[in-house]
């Protein structure tokens, strides 16, 4: 290394050698540089003494960047003493400090491990000399990874080092990569097989890059196991019979979609899955598409869709059981206990379907049921209070008429010690006789052999009697010539029923109303209290008798029948079933057997398929259509009516005809739009009737006329139908995608756009 001349007359003549030279087999060289020097001043006289020297090293012969700076200061770690002008320094023993330029350098070996170029500035004392000196092949030798070509480095062959021919190579012992300061990848490895190969003794190892898998991993113990550095989380993989078991102090899993419209927690919580969606929560399918359900679909929980049913239901032991959607029944279940048990949240009202050998058995702090018509034109509270129905309407029997197989005859019932029947009028009596020809129906539901009972009561002071009954004529006779008006009632047995018991074996308790169920009837109220029998009659027995009413023997006999109804009442509420949590893990329907009360097995119910309205159905020829009658009710809406209960009432600003299609309108939340676009997914039933007033009453669930555009594919009946392209317009739908069908077909399109017959059903 040539040395300089300074501004201030100092000259420097160097040069670099390595501190060692053949180490000992397997150390490691220091990363040290012996560097050796003249200094002179400017007469050229050897210097003496201790100077303060600092050694950068540069990526560049001029400018460049500071690679790394070796300070040897009498402040630091000592000048270098220069004696009769010679001094020897061992560059790496002083203070080194990283450089100004990038990267982090704290030895030099880093420095000419990344630098192919490196120069040495020599600063003494204040003045830094010139030019720089670049450092030459020797001081390479620090760096092993440049040495290849060496047949000796650190005491070992060029083969005990990695190289980059073709190669294969053993390294016995670990390996550890660090490109964190780099850029790409840490290790990057390619093969026939896989990209990588990894086992530990025998009992696990793992392809990585391995045909179409990243990671393929096998184990006696699982395929695959995954932690936390915190051992917060967990999961095992190909575990036993489990593909992915996972565990967390969050949840077991957590997964989603890169837009982030849909995400799904496992194991979260007190939740087995918890789940989000733009469209849906959730969404399954079997393989064959035969069976699908949505949840927290749209306004729903869940929608369930299947060639045998909607859904199914068992318990762990198979004691209960229940089909959704099965066949025409909306629900269908079975139990040991009862088919169906329904409770509101509070507990004061439940009931049992199917219980026993009961159809249902509903209890309620109020009444046991109620019933009412759409119109509320009659209206029936079963248990309530004191009644055993209580409402509008009348109480009545029906019974087949005998000669007109087409007919029934409803009875008004009335109550009694037998099932009775009756008949009344008014008649009068000419010359002291007459015939009265009895209701035509009383016939048809009174026996007549035997029961009869006629009674009448003249219009005035004649008597009269009762000369022949039978259920088709009343014959009346008075005085000879005598001629008066009367009123007739005649009472029989109701036909069928005369064998009916009046005591009975008990089935369920039948207590009288209470005192505190009375007092809820009068509630406080004058009038309510003096309408009952007993205000009513009271006084008249005490005027009678002359003295108070005793009511002593019916009190007890009251009380003796109401014997232990408290108790009875309690257990009413306690025998409630249970309605503590289990998991369940059911199993698909299948070809249930042995499930009947009845012991026999019950199998699937079959489908009763409704009569197609008109034209062929998909796959059946035209020749073989069915007669059109009977006809499903056809709705036709009227925009100022009131909305039914499968109707929506949507607000608009765009103008729809009755039969249009109609989806959401964007941006203008609860308004609705014709419908634009296939398969439109935001569609939401079909306009009753044209839009009026800015609203369009829409239909959800009914047999309505609709717009279809059959220039999208013949429409049949069954066929499902979507949104078409055309405005308002439904089209045949080819794939049947969750939310996009609104509708089937019920009868055949012809050739244009036209109006059909469809069964309104968003899914």
């Amino acid at each position: 290394m040539r040395g300089s001349r300074s501004r201030f007359g100092w000259a420097l003549l160097g040069f670099l050698s390595l501190a060692s030279a053949g180490a000992a087999f397997a150390a490691s060289p220091p990363a040290l540089t012996h560097y050796q020097g003249v200094l002179r001043g400017s007469d050229n006289t050897p210097l003496s003494g201790d100077y303060d020297m600092v050694f950068a090293f540069f990526d560049a012969q001029d400018a460049g960047n500071e690679v790394l700076l070796d300070s040897h200061l009498a402040s630091g770690t000592g000048a270098v003493t220069v004696a009769g002008g010679l001094f020897s320094v061992a560059l790496g023993s002083g203070q080194v400090a990283d450089g100004a330029g990038p990267g982090t350098y704290v030895s030099l070996a880093e420095v000419f491990r990344d630098n192919a170029g490196v120069w040495l500035e020599v600063r003494i004392g204040a003045e830094t000399l010139a030019p720089r000196t670049r450092v030459l092949a020797a001081a390479y030798a620090l760096n092993a990874a440049t040495a290849a070509e060496s047949t000796q480095l650190a005491g070992q062959p060029a083969s005990f080092y990695l190289d980059t021919s073709a190669t294969a190579q053993t390294k016995l012992g670990r390996v550890f990569f660090d490109n964190t300061a780099g850029s790409g990848n840490g290790l990057e490895a390619k093969g026939p097989v896989a990209g990588g190969y990894f086992r530990s003794g025998s009992s696990g190892y793992a392809y990585v890059g391995s045909g179409d898998y990243g990671i393929e991993g096998y184990g006696n113990t699982m395929g695959g196991y995954f932690k936390a550095a915190d051992n917060t989380a967990y999961a095992y993989a190909g575990y036993e019979d489990v593909g992915i078991e996972g565990f967390g102090s969050y949840c077991g899993g957590y997964f989603r979609d890169l837009d982030s419209s849909g995400s799904a927690y496992l194991g979260y919580e007190h939740y087995g899955i918890q789940a989000y969606g733009s469209t849906m929560g959730g969404y399954f399918d079997d393989t064959n598409s035969s069976g699908y359900a949505q949840l927290a679909y749209g306004e729903w929980g869940m929608l369930g869709y299947g060639n045998a049913t909607g859904g199914y239901f068992e318990d762990l032991n198979n004691s209960g059981y229940a089909y959704v959607g099965y066949g025409d029944a909306g629900v269908q279940a079975y139990g040991n206990g009862n088919g169906g048990y329904f409770e509101n949240i509070t507990g004061s009202a439940w009931a049992r379907v199917a219980a026993a050998d009961n159809g249902i058995m509903a209890y309620g702090s109020n009444y046991g049921g109620g019933f009412s018509d759409v119109g509320g034109t009659s209206t029936a509270l079963v248990a309530y209070a004191a009644y055993k129905i209580y409402g509008t309407g009348t109480v009545s029997f029906v019974q087949n008429h005998p000669t007109q197989k087409d007919r029934v005859i409803v009875y008004a019932a009335p109550e009694g010690d037998e099932v009775a029947v009756y008949t009344r009028g008014s008649d009068r009596l000419k010359k002291g006789e007459a015939r009265v020809a009895l209701g035509k129906t009383f016939a048809l539901v009174a026996n007549p052999d035997i029961g009869l009972t006629a009674h009448v009561t003249a219009r005035g002071d004649v008597p009269l009697w009762v000369e022949e009954v039978s259920t088709s004529e009343l014959v009346v006779h008075g005085p000879a010539g005598a001629d008066v008006d009367f009123d007739y009632i005649v009472y029989g047995l109701r036909l069928g029923f005369e064998t009916v018991p009046i005591v009975q074996v008990k089935q369920d308790e039948a207590y009288l109303p209470t005192a505190s169920t009375v007092a809820e009837l009068e509630s406080g109220q004058a009038d309510t209290v003096a309408s009952s029998a007993l205000a009513r009659l009271r006084p008249a027995h005490e005027r009678l008798a002359g003295t108070p009413a005793d009511l002593t023997r019916g009190t007890a006999l009251a009380a003796q029948i109401n014997e232990g109804r408290e108790e009875w009442v309690a257990s009413r509420h306690n025998g409630k079933p249970s309605l503590a949590a289990r998991v369940v893990h059911p199993e698909p329907p299948g070809e249930p057997t042995d499930r009947g009360h009845s012991g026999e097995p019950i199998g699937h119910a079959p489908v009763v398929a409704a009569a197609a309205i008109a034209g062929p159905t998909r796959g059946a020829s035209a020749s073989a259509s069915p007669a059109r009658d009977p006809e499903p009710p056809l709705v036709k809406g009227d925009a100022d009516a009131a909305p039914l209960p499968w109707t929506i009432v949507f607000a608009t600003t765009s103008a729809i005809d009755g039969g249009d299609v109609v989806a959401v309108e964007p941006g203008s939340p609860g308004s609705v739009r014709r419908a634009e676009g296939s398969y439109d997914p935001t569609v939401v039933g079909i306009a009753l009737a044209p839009a009026s007033a800015g609203q369009v009453v829409v239909a959800m669930a009914s047999v309505v006329e609709v717009r279809v555009d059959p220039a999208y594919g013949a429409i049949l009946a069954g066929d499902l139908l979507v949104s078409s392209p055309t405005p308002g317009a439904a089209m045949r739908a080819t794939v049947a995608e969750p939310g996009t069908v609104i509708g089937k077909a019920l009868e055949a399109s012809g050739s244009d756009i036209g109006v059909i017959r469809a069964l309104a059903m968003l899914r």
